[in-house]
């Protein structure tokens, strides 16, 4: 029920109210900012373990060269390669 900015023509410019709000409200601006920086930066970079479950048969069709190249890549993965014909969850 308080008005928080006074827009013109010409400009807009915070009300006592409004400035009072920002700077009480500034804080946790910061704080949320840096959470989602935070956050943030666990999304660029591929981590965690990556699961293969593979059938015997086709053991041999992994490609040693593609795997080494793509751990040297990102190397917050780790590989966890299961060679079996018995059915995986």
């Amino acid at each position: 029920g308080v008005p928080l900015v006074q827009r013109t023509t010409r400009s807009v410019r915070l009300t006592e109210a409004g400035e009072r709000l920002f700077a009480a409200a500034r804080p946790a601006l910061d704080e949320l900012q840096a959470a989602l920086s935070a956050v943030g930066e666990l999304g660029t970079e591929p981590r965690g373990t990556l699961r293969l479950h593979v059938a015997g048969a086709a053991a041999g069709f992994l490609d040693g060269e593609a795997i080494a190249g793509f751990l040297a890549a990102h190397p917050q993965v780790r590989l966890d390669v299961l060679v079996s014909d018995e059915p995986s969850d």
